[in-house]
């Protein structure tokens, strides 16, 4: 935090350095560093085979697994014959939206909670107090290989090359980082068409 409110020492405004910690944090999301999260805002609806999930699950291969779990022993039961619809629409502002399909309706009473989870992608980050799940590592190599890059058409030749040599050596160390910090996804769930 220190080196970050440092900007009497700095090229970068403190406003400047949270838009490329941001920038980070999305790059991460991009390249598919996605997050386990379990969402527990649903609950079984007696007959109900549709749910509208969260609107944090847009893309239905974020769905992993799906789970009820008994309100009085609060043992789980995993839920096998599912799958996501993703809603289509034409506008360009128009937010995709996903629905669990069920073959029949959930186990258990209503009222149930129903577990989903999935993968979420890193919100951005606002404020100083912010957690920030990506490993630090990877956000300042990234931030840094943003910050130079930045800088290469503002500087004289001779800074240019420090800044282009800086900016490629910080994005071999981001890139040299994902393998080990993003997961191997699950591989999609897919209920057999004989289930039908």
């Amino acid at each position: 935090a220190a080196r970050l409110q440092d900007t009497g020492h700095s090229a970068w405004t403190l406003a400047r350095k949270k838009a490329l910690l941001n920038g980070a944090v999305a790059h991460f999301n991009d390249v598919g560093g996605f997050l386990h999260d379990i969402d527990t805002s649903l609950v079984v609806v007696a007959d109900a085979i549709s749910y509208t999930l969260p609107a944090t699950i847009t893309e239905p291969k974020q769905v992993i697994e799906v789970s009820v779990q008994d309100e009085t022993t609060s043992a789980n039961t995993i839920i096998t014959e599912w799958w996501v619809e993703r809603s289509t629409g034409a506008s360009p502002t128009y937010t995709p939206s996903c629905t669990l399909k069920l073959r029949a309706e959930l186990p258990g009473d209503a009222g149930d909670t129903i577990q989903i989870e999935y993968l979420a992608p890193h919100p951005a980050l606002s404020g100083d107090t912010d957690v920030c799940e990506v490993p630090a590592e990877y956000i300042y190599a990234w931030a840094s290989f943003l910050a130079h890059n930045e800088k290469l058409g503002l500087v004289s030749e001779a800074n240019r090359r420090f800044h282009e040599t800086e900016a490629n050596r910080h994005f071999q160390i981001a890139n040299l980082m994902l393998p080990v910090i993003i997961p191997r996804l699950p591989a999609p769930h897919i209920v057999p068409a004989e289930a039908w």
